[in-house]
Formats: structure tokens, sequence, C-alpha cells
């Protein structure tokens, strides 16, 4: 109930000073003049009592008093400083919360994406057009299948070049093969065995080191106008093969067997565009019955049936599907794939790969 205080209070006071007044005028009284100052000053007391009883319990805001708060003023309001307290120690520790938050997810690790080569050149002899495996594969196969078998998704097209007869006349096949090459255009040309019979041959050991070299010029100025890579193999010691393959008349005596593997080797080395299938180190290894490694894995040799043909000279369907993964695996690391966010699609099982192509009866024949 809102009364205005302003009356009751003048009332009052009035009522005070008249009693006060009474006291002292009065002739006879008995109450002393200091007595009735007392009773005067209660009664005021009394009436400035009453007029904070009545007031209204708001406190009027700085606007409603007509007075400014001072945004300087640095004195706090225990009230305010109390209500300060409560609410800090109500409120949650920002430590807490963090550690009551689950930890963020780890981000995925990138997906690598395929690497992806348009078109393919297979170069080479005999190895590489697959002598002797129609024994294991109906209509026979070649290096240039068991590639595409190896990695379906990397390659767009292979085209096979490769002559069973190129020992005849090495100089006039490889002339023939790059007029293919230059007409097909294609990324990358594999020549595992393109040079063997630069090395080899009925030639004086004289004319071996010299063909070798016009063998990889021929195949460097191809590259350069294509702006394509070159796998070419080294040279395996192969001079125990049947002699309807390989007569003494063939075979590179040991200086100059060893001279040939210096000059392949070293011009991988200089010459960006050429990597080296270390087919040398392949067929040596089989020859001696020490495993093979291939991607992290070691392949017993022990029975070399299961890699060479009975000539001992042309790998077996098993044998060719290995050399295909060799030359996979040397174009993966050369060309900086490894670590990187690309990477070729392989199947490196060797098994797997020439299965994949052996005919339904042979299969496991060789394995």
């Amino acid at each position: 109930m809102n009364v205005s205080i302003a009356p009751v209070r003048i009332a009052r006071l009035l009522i005070a000073r008249f009693l006060t007044a009474r006291v002292l005028t009065a002739r006879g009284t008995l109450v002393p003049p200091a007595l009735a100052t007392t009773l005067a000053f209660a009664a005021v007391l009394f009436t400035g009592c009453s007029a904070q009883e009545e007031a209204p319990d708001a406190t009027p805001t700085p606007a409603a008093s007509g007075v400014e708060a001072d945004a300087t003023d640095g004195a706090s309001d225990p009230a305010s400083d109390g209500a300060t307290d409560r609410a800090n120690a109500s409120a949650p520790d920002p430590g807490s919360e963090a550690a009551d938050e689950p930890e963020p997810e780890p981000e995925p690790e990138p997906v690598p994406e395929p690497f992806r080569i348009d078109r393919v050149a297979v170069v080479g002899a005999s190895a590489s057009a697959g002598f002797g495996l129609g024994k294991e594969v109906d209509g026979g196969a070649s290096l240039a299948d068991l590639l595409e078998r190896a990695a379906p998704e990397a390659f767009g097209e292979v085209l096979d070049l490769a002559d069973q007869f190129f020992f005849q006349n090495p100089d006039r096949s490889l002339e023939r093969a790059l007029v293919s090459v230059r007409t097909f255009d294609p990324d990358l040309i594999v020549g595992v065995d393109v040079q063997f019979w630069f090395g080899y041959g009925a030639k004086s050991m004289d004319l071996r080191v010299r063909h070798l070299r016009q063998c990889l010029t021929a195949l460097e100025g191809v590259a350069e106008e294509l702006d394509a890579r070159v796998l070419v193999g080294d040279f395996p010691d192969v001079r125990d093969a049947s002699f309807l393959f390989m007569p003494p008349a063939y075979e590179p005596d040991d200086a100059t067997l060893a001279e040939l593997n210096a000059v392949v080797r070293a011009w991988c080395e200089e010459h960006a565009r050429f990597d080296l299938v270390p087919m040398g180190g392949f067929v040596d290894h089989l020859k001696a019955g020490e495993p093979i490694e291939l991607r992290g894995r070691s392949f017993d040799t022990s029975d070399q049936a299961v890699w060479l043909q009975q000539d001992r000279l042309h790998p077996t369907l098993f044998g060719t599907a290995a050399l295909a993964l060799l030359a996979l695996d040397v174009l993966e690391r050369e060309t900086g794939l490894v670590g990187s966010n690309a990477t070729l699609e392989v199947e490196w099982e060797p098994t797997a790969v020439a299965d994949a192509l052996r005919t339904p009866a042979a299969v496991g024949a060789g394995d």
C-alpha cells in the first residue's frame, strides 16, 4: 500500500512540539524542565522512526534519486562482492571442462591416389616375348600380358613389341620396334632384355660393348623425342644355357661381361630417363639357388624348374611373372611413388599373377 509519509510525519512533529511547549509552560507542573526536554526529544525520535518504517523497502536507483553513478569509484559494495564470490565459486573450472571434453578424433590418413600410365610399350627379345610359355598358357603369354595382369588399373594401353627372333638381327629388330614406338607415343618403354643380344651373340668381344652403346643411344633418342621413361635390364650370366641356344661363339668372356654390366649400369645412373631392372642379379640368384627378395618377401629358388625352363635361358610363366613384378617394383621406387600419396595398384604375389593366365589344367603345375 503506497501512502505518502510527509503528512503523517508533519502531524507527529507538530504534536511533539505542542506537548513540549505545554510541559514547559504549565504552571505548577511537577515535571522538571530537563525531563520535559527529554520527552520532547523522544517524541522527535519516535516521529523519525515512524517515518522510516513507513518508507518503501526498495533502494532508489541513481536515476530515481537524482544522483549519477560514479563509474570511476573504486569502492566496492560488500553485498555485490559476496555475490561475485558465490558466482565464481559455482562457475565450472575451465580446466575441468577441458579435461571432461572428449579428445578430438585423429584426422584420417589420406587415401593414396592410384598412379596410372596411359601407354606402355614393351620392347625386347625372347624372354619378353614369352618364349616357351605356350606349354603353360593356351595361346601363349608375354611379359606385356603379365604386366597387365599384375597391374590392371595402373596402365591404360600396353603395346607388345617383343620379338622371339630378335637374336637373328638385333639392330634391325630394334629399329623396327622403335618405329612402332614412335607411332604409339608411349609414356613408358619396358625393355628388360632389349639389350641382351647386343652383348651376347655371334660377334667379337670388341663389338659387344660398342653395339650395346648403340642400342642405348637409340633408346635415348626415342625417349627424349617422346618424353618417355625407359626400364632396361642388365646382363645375366647364362653361359651355362643349352648349347642349342647359347653356343660358345655367342658368349662374352668374363671381362667383357663385367664391362657390359658396368656400361649399362652407369648409363642408367647418368641418364635421368633410364632406370635399371636388375635382371642379372635376378637370374644369378636363380642359378645359385639363393632366395629372391621381392617387396620384402623372400622366395625360395631351390627348385630351379619353377623359375627357369629346361633350356636354362628362358623363364617359366612363374619366372616371367616375377620378372614383371621386379620391373614394377623398380618403376614404383624410381618414379618417387614410395612415401608419396600415390601408389601403383599391383598384385605383388607372383603365383597369383601367373595363375591368372595359366591354363586351368596346368594351374599349380609349376608351383
